[in-house]
């Protein structure tokens, strides 16, 4: 049997979401900020994430098509972002790529011209467009684009407004279906990880005038789910770990699912260690609930509008009142 280690609260948040390998994992910290005091935060990251390219620093070729053309070129062009870590990759690049750390002049330049168009795109949206897969990807562009030029009145500039995201459930079908007529005529530069599907572009090099794939984060599998378990209950505050499960009497772990990949085995990883009684998914895409009902219609699955932060925990918050 394990030992319990210590005492935790009745609701416990497990973020199967990616993590940085280098720098704050902003979006854990500011997920705690919003969750009430009695709810435990459990981050259980199934990759990490890194900025592609060993020497990125000096040569980061992924965009070189992106910032190979004058301003006069950028009207047409659309940035679109995938999800949230693809804003944070950018808005890396653009804190690292502009210091004096980088040696490659060449590469100082482009990030520099980069932030410039980006540092006008808020009073000239009709030189370069910004888009967002769905509202918390256009959130977290928001949040970042404040951060970086130091914007204090979030409400003066709108920057949502300016921004064209998906309204509905967070896809890329439902984005480009939206979007049809205003994307025909762009130039788009799809902001991905490098182990991205092609299925986006596929659909968007028939809709619009052009599409380039900016791969510009890459994701590496962390062994924690079927291959870990002691990594798991260590965190939960168990140890010894034999092959009979824990008995969670009065605790509730709400999983936020954030990818369908090898759903049913993670599904099947924490019913076996929880137990299905314990255990409810939350997650923002409807592929995910869709899956999951196919796959054991008991588990509870909770669908929410975005990704952002103060969504996820909205939903905890409420759950964790009805517990109570």
């Amino acid at each position: 049997m394990l030992s319990k280690a210590s005492e935790r609260n009745k609701v416990i948040l497990v973020t199967t979401r990616p993590v940085w390998v280098f720098g704050k994992n902003s979006w854990n910290n500011s997920l705690q900020t919003f969750l009430n005091p009695e709810i435990s935060l459990l981050s259980v990251p199934s990759h990490t994430i890194n900025l592609v390219g060993k020497n990125w620093l000096n040569k980061f070729s992924c965009l070189d098509d992106l910032l190979a053309q004058g301003q006069n070129k950028w009207k047409k062009r659309l940035i679109l972002f995938t999800s949230p870590n693809s804003v944070e990759a950018l808005f890396k690049v653009m804190r690292i790529g502009s210091s004096s750390r980088v040696q490659s002049k060449l590469l100082r330049k482009k990030i520099n011209f980069l932030i410039k168009m980006l540092s006008e795109w808020i009073n000239r949206t009709n030189i370069l467009t910004i888009g967002a897969i769905g509202k918390g990807t256009a959130l977290k562009f928001e949040d970042e684009f404040l951060k970086f030029f130091k914007i204090k009145n979030r409400q003066e500039n709108n920057l949502l407004e300016n921004i064209v995201y998906s309204l509905d459930s967070p896809s890329g079908v439902s984005w480009v279906g939206q979007h049809m007529e205003f994307i025909r005529t762009r130039h788009i530069y799809i902001m991905e990880g490098k182990e991205n599907s092609t299925g986006l572009s596929d659909n968007l090099k028939k809709k619009c005038r052009k599409v380039s794939r900016v791969k510009i984060y890459s994701r590496e599998k962390m062994p924690i789910h079927q291959d870990n378990l002691k990594y798991f209950t260590g965190k939960l505050g168990y140890e010894g770990l034999n092959n009979g499960l824990i008995n969670f009497l009065n605790e509730r772990f709400v999983v936020l699912m954030t990818t369908s990949t090898n759903l049913g085995n993670n599904i099947d990883f924490f019913k076996e260690l929880i137990g299905k009684d314990s255990l409810e998914i939350i997650t923002h895409h409807k592929k995910i609930v869709d899956d999951l009902k196919k796959l054991d219609p008991k588990v509870p699955c909770t669908l929410v509008d975005s990704l952002s932060p103060k969504a996820v925990a909205s939903e905890i918050n409420k759950l964790s009142m009805k517990i109570n």
